[in-house]
């Protein structure tokens, strides 16, 4: 790559999945943020935790959540009892959601009335629930959260390190968004499969909405073959894979690996 970034720390973004809900053998999209030696791992679709602990031999620091469909947050329960049975240090990583949706998340993994058999123990006595706004702070760095469109207004964020990347969950085009609140060069990984839906970005949406030069920001993930891939490579799109790691900041230009 050839982007340059702002003075912030050295970080790289790997991509532990690149599916959508439907994906055959790209996993679920999910990504992790790593930098000074801690990781904010971006949703918790199911495999997440698997994927994580195959490439890190530990839990994350912390997670994100961009939304609450069930390709995003369905390994919430066996991240639990990896944090919970984590002796003899046990592990509670931070968890980020955005307030608007804490009750749906807490609907979806967090409501059963006995998280374990063996009873004593709520669902969140494992992490650290923080319900943030517009931003919020992890290991000394500012993430911004800002609104996408996916099915209802409010439900679904993004996830935005200014001048460095935007992590958009799954939305729909968002011109007006990048316009104002993605306009310092960050690279921009977006939600995008070949053909759109009503919930979902597809490549004549990109070609359409958005100028050239944010086009030459745009990597695409949460697709849903790898036959996928030269279709993006036809229409001049970048396509991230399953195990794509990103680094920016320090002294280097953001690069991919």
């Amino acid at each position: 790559m050839s982007e340059k970034s702002n003075a912030v720390p050295e970080l790289t973004v790997t991509f532990l999945g690149v599916g959508g809900a439907s994906q055959e053998g790209l996993g679920h999209a999910s990504a992790v943020v790593e930098f000074d030696g801690k990781r904010l791992l971006i949703d918790c679709g199911p495999g997440t935790t698997k994927h994580f602990l195959d490439r890190y031999q530990c839990l994350p620091d912390a997670v994100f959540v961009t939304h609450c469909h069930l390709d995003h947050v369905g390994d919430f329960e066996n991240l639990f009892i990896k944090s919970w049975f984590n002796l003899p240090a046990r592990v509670q990583p931070k968890v980020f959601v955005p307030a608007a949706i804490v009750p749906l998340l807490h609907t979806r993994v967090g409501s059963y009335p006995a998280a374990l058999a063996e009873g004593s123990i709520n669902f969140w006595d494992a992490f650290q629930l923080v319900p943030v706004s517009e931003k919020f702070i992890f290991n000394g760095l500012d993430f911004h959260v800002i609104p996408v469109r996916h099915h209802a207004p409010n439900t679904a964020f993004g996830l935005n390190v200014p001048g460095v990347f935007f992590y958009t969950g799954d939305t729909r085009p968002i011109p007006e968004v990048i316009e104002h609140r993605v306009n310092q060069g960050e690279v921009i990984f977006h939600d995008c499969g070949v053909v759109s839906n009503p919930s979902h970005t597809g490549i004549e949406d990109v070609l359409r909405e958005y100028s050239a030069d944010v086009i030459a920001r745009i990597r695409c993930y949460h697709y849903y073959t790898v036959d996928d891939v030269q279709r993006f490579t036809e229409k001049g799109l970048r396509v991230v894979k399953q195990g794509d790691a990103f680094t920016f900041g320090g002294s280097n230009e953001n690069k991919s690996e």
